[in-house]
């Protein structure tokens, strides 16, 4: 006997109810806000050639001119756009257990995965440009550096634990 499938009300597909969600989303938008103040306040402080690549000690390896610094700006917003554009689009979520009861939470778990690469990417993106300043500039060099090159470090380390022990067993064919 085949599972009946069952139809899901655009609301949940549309709009995330959990708390975890809202909070990634507006950590998102807060990494975004946050990396155009800062380049806004200092732009025109900046000089002409500004590094754009760091080595694992955070040391700059590559320079470029500050338009780059928009450009990223650019990039970040777009980035953070189709991302949540994504995860909202209807029927998205299609998985292998489309008939399985449980779609609805797994519909869940893959937007909150998506919140959460979102808020990763835009977090990266601000520590990059924190990086740019303060090489760039030397009233913001500081200690600071080091930490912000390990935290880059820790991102990608991070990301992949809190999504093994959020999502453990959430897609598993067998939770039925």
């Amino acid at each position: 006997m085949r599972p009946v499938a069952r139809k899901e009300n655009s609301k949940d597909v549309y709009e995330s109810k959990s708390l975890l969600c809202k909070l990634l989303n507006r950590g998102s938008l807060f990494c975004l806000i946050c990396m155009y103040v800062l380049v806004i306040y200092v732009f025109v402080e900046l000089p002409q050639k500004i590094p754009t690549h760091f080595n694992v000690e955070g040391q700059p390896d590559a320079f470029g001119s500050k338009g780059n610094l928009l450009i990223m700006l650019v990039v970040a917003t777009l980035l953070f756009a189709v991302i949540t554009l994504v995860s909202r689009k209807k029927n998205n979520y299609k998985t292998v257990n489309t008939l399985v009861a449980n779609n609805r939470n797994q519909n869940e778990y893959i937007k909150t995965l998506f919140n959460f690469a979102k808020f990763l990417v835009t977090l990266s993106f601000l520590l990059v440009v924190t990086m740019i300043v303060s090489h760039s500039l030397p009233k913001y060099h500081s200690a600071l550096n080091k930490s912000i090159s390990v935290a880059l470090i820790a991102i990608p380390i991070i990301a992949v634990i809190a999504v093994i022990v959020l999502f453990r067993g959430k897609f598993s064919s067998s939770s039925r």
